[in-house]
């Protein structure tokens, strides 16, 4: 072969010299579904009026409405959020309804 010639085997032929790829966008961030942090209550039905305060140094949660006043405190761990503590208080709830049920006063 001569200099400068191109043949089949190591030549170009058909692509475009010097062409860039387009960078793609970067792909969007999901949006994690946010935890929600007030509550309805139970009692009182007061819509989002249920807080719910973790202290894990002290590893103790109280949940407190601001509508009827009423609150409730359990332990926690470091692990704990605040949808955790609103759960716990709903199920202990429950058992002390159910121990009322079978009371016959």
């Amino acid at each position: 072969g001569e200099l400068g010639s191109l043949d089949c085997e190591g030549g170009r032929q058909g692509t475009a010299m010097g062409k860039r790829k387009s960078s793609a966008p970067p792909p969007e961030k999901k949006k994690q579904k946010k935890v929600p942090t007030t509550f309805n209550c139970p009692f009182c039905e007061g819509r989002k009026t249920v807080g719910v305060e973790l202290k894990y140094k002290l590893k103790v949660a109280t949940v407190k409405c601001r509508s009827c006043k009423i609150q409730w405190s359990c332990k926690i761990t470091s692990l704990d959020e605040p949808v955790d503590v609103m759960t716990n208080w709903i199920d202990a709830c429950k058992e002390e309804n159910e121990g009322f049920a079978g009371d016959d006063y």
